[in-house]
């Protein structure tokens, strides 16, 4: 058997047994959730230990603006961000590998659409790779979300292809 298997197993049998509480709040929607730094704390010694990379590489990032209304009914631009990473899990034991392909979605009014998005990628490759369980969601994240006005069209901003500076 290649040894990314048995890395990926071992990573997520110590997972299983801990799991990645939602501990963090979101206070204007009012749900649990589990953030980045609680992911990378819980996963990046058990990487090591376990001698397992996850490298990946970015196919494509979609940007599109939109006009609408956030959860409290206040107008807001917002850039909507997808990425598209594959992951590629390596076994430092034997050079064995394993592809997965991720997307990652967000939205920001800011400059940190993608940032965040890579975020999310990264969080959902590590709860499904490793079925990751959790504890101590009562209330649904899903409940709330942004309503988008049927304004005009949205600006769509389609990177997947790298430019090459001349």
């Amino acid at each position: 058997m290649s040894e990314v298997y048995v890395a990926i197993s071992a990573v997520a049998s110590e997972l299983c047994s801990t799991g990645i509480e939602k501990g963090e709040f979101n206070q204007a929607l009012k749900f649990k959730f589990r953030g980045i730094d609680v992911t990378l704390a819980a996963v990046s010694a058990l990487l090591v230990k376990h001698k397992l990379l996850i490298l990946p590489q970015v196919t494509g990032v979609t940007q599109i603006g939109r006009d609408g209304t956030n959860a409290r009914g206040e107008s807001k631009f917002t850039m909507h961000t997808t990425v598209n990473v594959n992951y590629t899990f390596v076994s430092v034991k034997d050079g064995s590998s394993h592809l997965c392909a991720v997307s990652g979605e967000a939205a920001d009014s800011g400059d940190k659409g993608v940032a965040k998005a890579l975020s999310m990628a990264f969080k959902y490759l590590i709860f499904q790779a490793f079925a990751v369980p959790t504890e101590g969601q009562d209330h649904d994240p899903d409940a709330h979300s942004v309503t988008f006005q049927a304004k005009g069209k949205g600006t769509t901003i389609d990177n997947s292809q790298p430019k090459v500076a001349d």
